[in-house]
């Protein structure tokens, strides 16, 4: 088993299993309201899953935008100081 990957779970993975689910509800595939019920609220925490990772995903992004402004802000403060200190 070493020589295996370990095994991993992406949010692609996820919005494909939600396709197959609506894939297969469009079918008529699940029969019975309990049926129904039972599969509808598991797509549904799925869904709600993929929603907030990918806000994770985009405040993450935004964060590490500000954070590389504010490094770059602060290394031209730095070097105009040693600049002026320097002549």
């Amino acid at each position: 088993m070493s020589d295996q990957e370990n095994p991993s779970l992406g949010i692609q993975d996820i919005k494909n299993a939600l396709s197959v689910i609506d894939y297969a509800a469009e079918q008529g595939a699940f029969k019975g309201w309990s049926t129904i019920e039972q599969v509808l609220a598991v797509r549904n925490r799925l869904n709600n899953f993929v929603n907030f990772a990918q806000q994770q995903v985009e405040t993450n992004a935004s964060e590490d935008d500000a954070t590389e402004a504010t490094l770059e802000s602060a290394t031209d403060s730095n070097e105009e100081a040693l600049a002026t200190a320097v002549a």
